[in-house]
């Protein structure tokens, strides 16, 4: 090894080098938030022709705007702080991308060693910020090129491994601050996708037998980010296969998918009566309360259940798995023959499907009578196509999207931050969606999440593609109404967890120069949703804050009434 190779960098070179070999890992986003200590980074970075620099006033919707760019590219994408308090603004994102297995790495400016602890300005202990939500790397001044790369090369390690997750370099850096190299070094061709280590995939042995001697085989498909979904989908349409399908799994367009599995499975008796011997799972668990009362009762009778874990992620909040598989589930299900289920098993749930469709319509379907969020939700589906993206936030946006819309073939691609199931950070996450993935994007969000990610207004007003963020605006946190305290009178009740926003929408959107529109009926959403402009716009929609829970046990009566009309 020549002496060029082992002699210390100075720091310019070091970033220089580092900031090179992430561009020869496949990171191709960066979010910079502004600042004097992590100057060097942001100037190397910008100078790297192959990344895509974002700047992002505020630190906290700088890391979900990176977090949305590693969704929608499917690459590690970075986020980069100055040292302090800064830094600690990451910690949202951060869990959510543990949880969710989004390949996310912070790259933080921090004082030196001898800065800390003495009462230096800006200065926090930074060392292991994330504890163990996120891989620690850190190098101080003296480092050689070796040394450098391999920050970069254990960061995309961790980030995308068996389990992808977050990866935190922290970098002790020294004035001068403005100083960069000369010249990145010259970039190796990028790396292809099979540097991602992959698994030894071998199928369960136990499954072949299951599914050859399953009468009520059945499939549910949980969130799935990393674009697997249509072949699953796909997959089980061979095999016959019903499919219940979280939105976020990508999965629902096939042959055998099942619209409305959620109001369906309400239906106590129905449900009840066509419980699974086999059930395989992929994913997270969904949401829906009546989905896991469901799997549980199936397990409860004897069913196999098995959870296809490439990601080693144990996502069974119902103990209830029976095997695991860390193998690949259509590569495990491709080289097997369908199965010979009892007869009418898939019909009676394609039937089902067919009969909460006719009963839902007149509820969220139609652009006559009041605004409710349901139908909100129902009419932003609708007006997106499969080219498009539709990011949900969490809490009842999230429950509307899995349980009243009708997701069939031709639907967007949807997204929602679901691993930690925070709201904040959503317009944030939706813009890096947008800016790394160049699909135009549509958000459906709540107005207490609303209030929550205001710092990301500049960086959506210069999105491009567009983001239009539709406001569903009841004045409070609903969710909270379905609670017992709701009912109780007690007063802490609605400023404490109502939280009633109160919110001058019209006045921020206007302060920070994003159009925007007030919504007042069904015809005129589908108006604007029809015809949206093509930069960013806010679609503010007011609903009764009552309209929507009303709405909702209204659907679900409608469903059982058709599927159980003998029941009381």
């Amino acid at each position: 090894m020549s002496d060029s190779a082992t002699a210390p960098l100075d720091q310019a070179e070091g970033i220089a080098v580092l900031c090179g070999r992430l561009a020869d890992l496949g990171v191709r986003f960066a979010a910079i938030s502004p600042g004097s200590r992590s100057a060097p980074l942001a100037l190397a970075l910008v100078r790297c022709e192959r990344i895509q620099c974002v700047p992002v006033i505020d630190e906290r919707s700088a890391a979900f705007v990176a977090l949305g760019a590693a969704k929608g590219s499917g690459q590690p994408a970075l986020v980069v702080t100055t040292s302090g308090t800064a830094a600690a603004n990451l910690a949202p994102a951060i869990h959510e991308a543990r949880e969710a297995r989004v390949p996310l790495i912070a790259l933080t400016a921090d004082r030196p060693p001898e800065l800390r602890g003495v009462g230096e300005g800006q200065t926090i202990d930074q060392v292991r910020l994330f504890g163990s939500a996120a891989g620690f790397f850190d190098l101080e001044n003296g480092g050689t090129e070796a040394d450098w790369a391999s920050l970069a090369d254990e960061a995309v390690a961790v980030a995308l491994a068996t389990r992808p997750g977050p990866a935190q370099i922290n970098l002790a850096l020294r004035p001068p601050l403005e100083t960069v190299a000369a010249a990145l070094p010259p970039g190796a061709p990028q790396a292809d996708d099979d540097r991602r280590a992959a698994l030894d995939r071998t199928a369960s042995e136990d499954l072949p037998a299951l599914l050859s001697g399953s009468r009520r085989p059945l499939v549910i498909a949980g969130r799935d980010e990393r674009g697997g979904g249509s072949r699953l989908a796909a997959e089980c349409a061979r095999l016959g296969l019903p499919v219940l399908a979280d939105p976020l799994s990508g999965a629902f367009g096939g042959a055998t998918g099942i619209a409305l599995w959620d109001p369906i499975l309400r239906c106590r008796d129905w449900s009840v009566a066509r419980l699974p011997d086999l059930v395989i799972r992929t994913g997270d668990m969904p949401t829906s309360k009546p989905l896991r009362a469901w799997l549980e009762n199936a397990r409860s009778e004897g069913a196999a259940v098995i959870q296809f874990d490439p990601e080693l992620a144990r996502r069974d909040p119902t103990f209830s798995t029976t095997h695991r598989s860390e193998s690949d589930p259509v590569a495990s299900l491709s080289p097997l023959s369908p199965p010979t289920p009892e007869s009418g098993w898939l019909g009676s749930w394609l039937e089902a499907s067919n009969e909460a469709s006719e009963a839902l319509e007149p509820l969220v379907g139609s652009t006559e009578g009041a605004l409710s969020e349901p139908a909100v939700a129902t009419g932003l589906a609708r007006s997106l196509d499969s080219a498009e993206v539709l990011f949900v936030s969490a809490s009842m946006p999230i429950r509307d999207v899995e349980s009243l819309v009708p997701w069939a073939p031709g639907s967007p691609r949807v997204l929602s931050n679901r691993g930690a199931n925070g709201i904040d950070g959503v317009i944030s996450t939706a813009a890096g969606v947008a800016l790394a993935s160049g699909t135009r994007t549509a958000v459906l969000i709540g107005d207490v999440a609303f209030c929550h990610d205001q710092g990301v207004m500049t960086t959506l007003r210069d999105a491009e593609p567009a983001v239009c963020v539709v406001v569903v605006d009841n004045g409070v946190g609903s969710i909270f109404d379905i609670l017992p305290i709701a009912s109780q009178g007690d007063p802490a009740f609605e400023p404490f967890f109502a939280t009633p926003t109160q919110l001058p929408l019209e006045d921020l959107c206007g302060a920070w120069e994003v159009p925007y529109k007030l919504i007042e009926s069904p015809a005129e959403l589908e108006q604007a949703l029809a015809g949206r402009p093509a930069g960013p716009s806010v679609l503010h929609v007011r609903v009764p804050r009552e309209q929507g829970h009303r709405l909702r046990r209204a659907a679900w009566e409608a469903v059982s009434e058709r599927l159980e009309p003998s029941s009381p």
